[in-house]
């Protein structure tokens, strides 16, 4: 024995540790199966709506990044519409100020002047859709959201 208060120092073999540990969980090897299986299972499903739950903000994002670009590509095709018409519009105006407005020019004028409102109206709804999608990322709303 060593000096008083010290404790002896017991030298155990790795040889003889590895062989004893194996001996003991060979009585236990069904239920660290099971522990083991239950155990994957719970991160095989953790790790799959983890993933399930991105993809879903992935969509989200896709979705209404797609929503804004198409919304403003209308928008921008309604001004050229309404820029193109409206230029006819005022040539057929100044016709009909100079008094030399045939039947079939001012019926083509009531045609531009219904087109040219119902493109401002696809044009408003346009930009409703657009300001929709455009708030859904700019608030961050698809961050989080629960799978259905």
């Amino acid at each position: 024995m060593g000096a008083e208060g010290e404790f002896p120092v017991i030298r155990i073999s790795q040889r003889r540790i590895l062989p004893r540990a194996l001996e003991y969980l060979k009585e236990y090897k069904e239920v660290l199966a099971i522990a083991g299986f239950v155990a994957g299972g719970i991160l095989w499903t953790f790790g799959y709506f983890v993933s399930k739950s991105q993809f879903e903000e992935l969509k989200c994002f896709s979705k209404n990044s797609i929503i804004a670009n198409r919304e403003t590509m209308r928008i921008r095709e309604g001004d050229e519409a309404i820029l193109d018409r409206s230029k006819k519009f005022e040539d057929l105006v100044e016709k009909q100020r100079a008094s030399t407005l045939t039947d079939a020019e001012r019926k083509e004028r009531k045609k531009l002047e219904l087109e040219i409102a119902q493109i401002v109206e696809q044009k408003r709804l346009a930009q409703g859709t657009l300001h929709a999608a455009q708030s859904k990322l700019d608030n961050s709303d698809c961050l989080g959201l629960e799978t259905k």
